[in-house]
Order: C-alpha cells, then sequence, then structure tokens
C-alpha cells in the first residue's frame, strides 16, 4: 500500500524516480516470469499498475511510463483455471489467461486525450531518430558538398532538393502512419472504443498531414474490428 501511494503521487520528485523504477523493475521480469501465481499476487501486481498510471504526468518520463505499462500489462497474467480440469496436463493457451491489462481498461488516463496526443509524438519522434530519415540525406548531401561548413551544419528541410523533400516526407508519413495505427489499436484494446479511437485518427492524421488515402486505411481498419 505505501509503494502504490507513493508511485501515485503526481507532484514528488521522487515518485517519478520511483515510478520509472518501477517499471524498469518490472520490465526486467517479463521475460522470465511473467505469469503471475494466484489472485493474491495477481491483484498486486494490478494495484501497482494501477498506482504507476494514476501518477503519470503529461511529460516526456510520465507518458514513456505509462506506455511502458501498456506493454507490460499485456505481458504479465494469471491462468484461470475455473474451466480446466485438476487432471489436464494440456498446455496453457492465451484463452486460458487474464491479463493485468484487462483490470486498467477503466484508468482515466485513456479519457485524457493530451496523454494520447503526447504518446503519439513520443511514438513518431522515437521511431524518426533510430530510423534516421534526415541522416539518409546528410550522407548524400555531404558527399556532393564536401566543405567544412556542410560538415558541421545540421540538414535542415530547406536544404534537400524537391525530389528528396518528397522521399523524406513519405519517409516520415511512413512512420506516423505505423505509429498512429498502433496507437489507435491501443486505445481499443484499453476501452476506448471505436468513436474515440477513430475522432483520434482523423485529428491525427490532419496534424501530421497524412495522405487521405493512409487516413482512410486506419479508419477502415478500426471500423473492421467492430
Amino acid at each position: 500500500n505505501l509503494l502504490c501511494a507513493a508511485a501515485a503521487d503526481k507532484k514528488s520528485q521522487h515518485a517519478r524516480f520511483q515510478r520509472s523504477t518501477m517499471c524498469y523493475a518490472i520490465n526486467q521480469k517479463r521475460s522470465s516470469n511473467a505469469e503471475l501465481k494466484g489472485s493474491f499476487q495477481f491483484d498486486a501486481v494490478c494495484r501497482v499498475f494501477d498506482a504507476i498510471l494514476t501518477g503519470c504526468d503529461r511529460e516526456a518520463g510520465g507518458v514513456a511510463n505509462a506506455k511502458m505499462c501498456m506493454m507490460l500489462s499485456q505481458t504479465f497474467y494469471m491462468v484461470d483455471d475455473t474451466n480446466v480440469a485438476p487432471d489436464d496436463d494440456s498446455p496453457v493457451t492465451r484463452d486460458n489467461r487474464i491479463f493485468v491489462k484487462t483490470r486498467l481498461v477503466d484508468h482515466s488516463l485513456w479519457k485524457d486525450e493530451e496523454f494520447w496526443d503526447q504518446a503519439l509524438y513520443q511514438c513518431v519522434t522515437e521511431s524518426l531518430t533510430h530510423s534516421g530519415v534526415m541522416a539518409n540525406f546528410e550522407r548524400s548531401v555531404g558527399a556532393s558538398h564536401n566543405s567544412e561548413w556542410t560538415r558541421h551544419r545540421k540538414l535542415m528541410w530547406h536544404d534537400l532538393k524537391l525530389k528528396e523533400r518528397t522521399q523524406a516526407a513519405a519517409q516520415v508519413h511512413a512512420v506516423v502512419f505505423a505509429q498512429l495505427g498502433a496507437l489507435a489499436h491501443s486505445m481499443i484494446e484499453f476501452g476506448c472504443g471505436i468513436d474515440r479511437s477513430s475522432a483520434f485518427v482523423r485529428r491525427m492524421a490532419i496534424r501530421n498531414q497524412l495522405p487521405i488515402s493512409q487516413r482512410r486505411m486506419l479508419l477502415q481498419h478500426l471500423l473492421s474490428r467492430d
């Protein structure tokens, strides 16, 4: 209870550190010990997840912790043995698992549009950093303009030629498309519903200037789940 109370504190800097530490510790367990033994352990872990989400603000660290909880809550589970015979030795399937996520679908964080907006921004930024969209063009520009000024100056969008800009924009749109689709799927998984998820896709697709064809694909995929 003390641990949960500390994790749910939104104002304390120490609580921010604790939430990050707790997420890291839980993540370390997911590959080797994802199954929670019994309802007591399951309920305790669910309370910890709930407390972390309650304490998360809309700053970068809070959004990152909430995203981590979303992923981990779909990893840790308890076996539902109510419909399994005591002498049944068949392997446990996903149908027999109760995931932590089922206890978090009503959390107030999922009702906050700002959280989803910031989550998308963070996902897209991380993906673009790892994919190195602009770095791909820095190499080509640096090879053709080999001077001390170009070697030390950061490449800007307006430095690209028209063809390069088109290629870069397509790569950025592909990243936004993938991340927006993944988050919209998560919204449904955590109880936001088709209407809210579709509104999120429309708003973010327009804000990020996705082509209409990509926006339509995302919306059709969501509606196909209904």
